[in-house]
């Protein structure tokens, strides 16, 4: 898996979120991941909306909400945005 610019939070004793751009299907797009130690399972959770350039979250957890902010250019030719994500997550 072809994996840049990554960053990571910690929820639990068993778990990772993880969020970088992720380039395996040849198209650059940033991902929301999570971990399993216990099942040493990775799974893709979430596709942000992003193209082209884009990539290196800053990710922030208070409580179960997760807050990832990003940058991408597939809305801009001429340069990158940055986006905000407020994302609900669901204990397991």
């Amino acid at each position: 898996m072809n994996f840049g610019g990554p960053n990571f939070v910690i929820p639990n004793s068993n778990q990772i979120l993880f969020s970088g751009r992720d380039e395996s299907s040849g198209k650059r797009k940033t991902i929301l991941g999570v971990y399993n130690f216990s099942l040493k399972e990775y799974m893709m959770l979430l596709e942000l909306p992003s193209e082209g350039d884009c990539g290196y979250p800053g990710m922030f957890l208070n409580d179960d909400i997760l807050w990832l902010s990003y940058y991408s250019s597939h809305e801009n030719v001429s340069g990158s945005s940055i986006y905000l994500a407020k994302i609900k997550l669901l204990e397991k």
